[in-house]
């Protein structure tokens, strides 16, 4: 039995590597620990792929996020708010608000705003992902997935904090006091 096992699981482990091979998995995983390093908080989105095949990763900026942990520190409640053009949101929800067809075509790069939100519902295994679009916020989607498909990462975490903390925000004191510092030398220079 354990060399069909050991097969099965290293065709699995195979298959895993190279789809996230094939994917934009590497360039997204950098900016967002780019983002972590600054901030203390990373988030990267599992996208649907345009072409249907494979997977496709997404980079989240820390200010388009609000999420919130489980009493085990999990972040499993998700909001991501941020903006696309008129155009894009009929071509992908037009059937859900045609209202929207006069605004993408006169003013197609007209922004509006878009709220995705991933939640629990109480007594539901699956998570619910919902998109809100406009100042209305109406529902244009909404469907159910066994796993989040925001990624959020911390660097360090304090306890009883949902926000990481990041080394570039430990280090703002002894930036601003080295900076205080080279001008207070700047001016003394200056008086000679």
């Amino acid at each position: 039995v354990a060399p069909d096992v050991r097969r099965m699981l290293d065709m699995a482990n195979k298959t895993v590597f190279k789809t996230l091979r094939d994917s934009n998995f590497y360039v997204v995983a950098s900016q967002s620990l780019l983002d972590c390093i600054i901030s203390g908080t990373g988030a990267i989105c599992l996208m649907d792929p345009m072409d249907g095949k494979g997977m496709d990763f997404m980079a989240i900026p820390t200010s388009q996020l609000y999420f919130l942990s489980s009493y085990k520190d999990e972040v499993e409640t998700v909001f991501r708010e941020h903006e696309q053009t008129a155009q894009y949101i009929y071509e992908k929800y037009g059937d859900q608000i045609p209202e929207l067809e006069k605004t993408a075509m006169e003013q197609p790069d007209k922004k509006i705003k878009v709220l995705e939100a991933v939640f629990r519902q109480t007594g539901m295994q699956d998570l619910t992902y919902n998109v809100y679009v406009g100042k209305e916020m109406t529902l244009v989607q909404q469907s159910f997935t066994p796993v989040n498909p925001f990624i959020i990462f911390r660097f360090a975490k304090t306890i009883s904090e949902t926000w990481g903390d990041s080394p570039v925000r430990n280090a703002l004191p002894h930036i601003r006091v080295a900076n205080e510092t080279q001008k207070m030398m700047l001016q003394s220079a200056a008086w000679n």
